[in-house]
């Protein structure tokens, strides 16, 4: 695996670094001129493919911080992208992040930007046409609180003073983010400096002023040559130019804030990058497509389903209103079933079955010492050739002043049935006993 490198562009060339054994490394310096871009090109040709990072250490960085009201995500983002091109709109490095510990309604944000170079495009052409991807584009600001991490610990505030070529820089981190800025100075002006910087930069919410503590990143002899308070942290540099030490913090403690990485330059790289935005769209649609037609499924299956149930609770409804009426009727639940298999040979010959009721009726009401207890049918299976006639049983009893003459009252009786050809009766009883039953045997119609 290759290792990660590291692009340093300054004032009029580009640097190439790479880290080995915790020290870095120079592999080439190329001016922006014609032979400098091409030997910048043949270099590329033999790097990997991408995870390099690119630090940004032309002209001076420009912060504002300002207090913007509390409104929804969405709507920030968009107040943020319009309030960062209106302060820099002649630049494409500029980037925004809120400072955290901000008081009241509203939140602070900083706006850091970045003056364009002459030859940064064309460098980042040479990177294009080498298909290689940078990991992140930043500004030395912007890593000045994770190289200050990783040997002593962050305070709230820490005026940072560090070393470079074109002189002092000034950096206020509030809560390990940039703050304030102050343009690059001789070291004769930085008292002044710092004054002005606390002044017009105090902790949000303090009530009685206290200097912010102070943090010198260079080397020994520059560091010594300042007639300053004593600063809190002291970090010796093994470069003139701390931008250099800073160029080698591992690549994973580089942070995430950084500048937006540029659009894509070549027509190749747009046309591909459209391509995949169209097949990601396409199976988007597609995705959602298969949704709506899972959805569908599942409506239509939900219908069915209540459709089903709405079946069931009308045939409980019609079970509840046949319970009802046969608990009218006389009819018991165990009878229930045998009506409804007989229903449909009943009402076939509903004439014909009334009018042997109205014969059995009469018969009864001719002989009045016989008292009808139950009557129970039966009727011919349709489908059954020899089943040709309709059963009836009819339980009674002899009335009290009946019981001493039973032979003559059931012999009555059986003359009754018997002017009626078309039914057969036998007449079952037992001597001294009131209860009787008789089958009758009506001829099928």
């Amino acid at each position: 695996m290759k290792p990660v490198l590291r692009l340093l562009l300054g004032e009029g060339a580009l640097a190439a670094w790479i880290v080995q054994g915790g020290q870095l490394r120079q592999l080439g310096l190329f001016p922006e001129t014609a032979a400098g871009t091409a030997d910048f090109a043949r270099f590329l040709s033999r790097q990997a493919a991408s995870g390099h990072l690119l630090l940004l250490d032309h002209g001076e960085p420009q912060l504002l911080a300002e207090s913007l009201p509390a409104t929804g995500f969405l709507t920030q983002r968009r107040i943020l992208d319009l309030r960062l091109e209106r302060l820099h709109p002649d630049t494409r490095w500029r980037c925004s992040y809120p400072l955290p510990g901000s008081a009241g309604a509203g939140r602070r944000f900083a706006f850091l930007a970045l003056a364009e170079s002459p030859g940064l495009q064309g460098w980042l052409n040479c990177l294009a046409d080498a298909s290689i991807r940078l990991r992140g584009i930043h500004c030395p600001p912007l890593l000045l609180a994770a190289f200050i991490a990783r040997r002593h610990r962050l305070p709230a505030r820490l005026l940072v003073i560090s070393q470079h070529d074109r002189g002092a820089q000034l950096c206020l981190l509030q809560h390990g983010r940039p703050a304030a800025l102050a343009p690059a100075m001789p070291s004769e002006q930085i008292p002044a400096a710092i004054a002005g910087c606390q002044r017009f930069n105090p902790p949000p919410g303090a009530g009685e002023y206290t200097p912010d503590p102070l943090c010198l990143l260079g080397s020994a002899d520059w560091q010594a040559h300042l007639t300053l308070p004593e600063p809190a942290l002291r970090i010796i540099t093994g470069h003139s130019n701390s931008s250099l030490d800073l160029l080698a913090l591992p690549a994973w403690r580089w942070p995430r804030l950084r500048f937006p990485k540029p659009p894509l330059p070549h027509q190749s790289q747009r046309t591909i990058a459209r391509g995949l935005w169209l097949a990601g769209a396409a199976a988007s649609l597609g995705g959602l497509s298969l949704a709506l037609a899972s959805q569908s499924r599942q409506e239509a299956v939900n219908a069915a389903i209540e459709r089903s149930h709405g079946q069931l609770r009308a045939l409980e409804r019609e079970m509840r209103k046949m319970e009802a009426s046969a608990v009218r009727l006389g009819t018991t639940a165990a009878q229930l079933p045998q009506l409804a298999a007989d229903r449909p040979g009943l009402a076939a010959r509903s004439a014909a079955f009334a009018e042997r009721l109205q014969q059995l009726s009469r018969a009864l009401d001719a002989t009045p010492d016989v008292e009808l207890d139950a009557v129970h049918w039966t009727t011919p299976d349709n489908n059954t050739a020899t089943a040709d006639s309709w059963q009836i049983q009819v339980s009674a009893h002899l009335s009290p002043t009946a019981t001493d003459m039973q032979p003559p009252a059931l012999q009555q009786l059986g003359e009754q049935l018997r002017r009626h050809t078309d039914i057969r009766a036998e007449i079952s009883s037992s001597p001294g006993n009131p209860a009787l039953s008789l089958n009758l045997t009506a001829a099928r119609q």
